[in-house]
């Protein structure tokens, strides 16, 4: 994959040897989103043990572009909103992103969610939402739950 401009400051990872099936489509990377590469880090580890490589950007406008200018370019979008004010320092942003690219499945990360949300109560900002810290399973669970709600997603709001 050519880095476009706006994924030129990204960390990238690559991806481990498939170490077990799990629900994650390998034929694209995916994208964290967070302050410090530790709060992602279990995502980090959880998809490149899925043979998935990941990028981290540490600005969540650099996500924005990155994801605008190549939308089918990524598997998942994964964003620890604690970093960037919470659910309503970044709603606005993660509405307008939802319709822009309606097709990319979005996780997001918080300590501030009660519980895990693998529902499609919240479609209108993400596909799947995880409370901090994070657990594998729930990391397993989001994983495929994402690609459905996503499509669900896409059903209620047709291009």
């Amino acid at each position: 994959m050519q880095k476009q401009p706006a994924i030129a400051a990204a960390a990238e990872f690559s991806a481990f040897p498939r170490m077990f099936n799990g629900p994650v489509a390998v034929d694209a990377p995916a994208l964290m989103v967070s302050r410090k590469v530790d709060s992602v880090a279990p995502a980090l580890d959880w998809f490149r043990a899925q043979g998935v490589k990941c990028y981290h950007l540490d600005h969540f406008a650099d996500a924005l572009a990155v994801a605008l200018e190549s939308p089918r370019a990524w598997s998942y979008l994964i964003v620890d909103i604690d970093d960037f004010g919470g659910v309503d320092g970044i709603i606005d942003e993660m509405m307008q992103l939802r319709l822009a690219v309606p097709g990319l499945p979005v996780i997001l990360l918080s300590s501030g969610f009660a519980v895990n949300d693998f529902g499609s109560d919240r479609l209108y900002v993400a596909d799947a939402s995880l409370r901090l810290p994070l657990s594998f399973r729930a990391l397993e669970l989001a994983a495929e739950d994402a690609p459905r709600n996503n499509r669900e997603w896409r059903a209620r709001n047709p291009a």
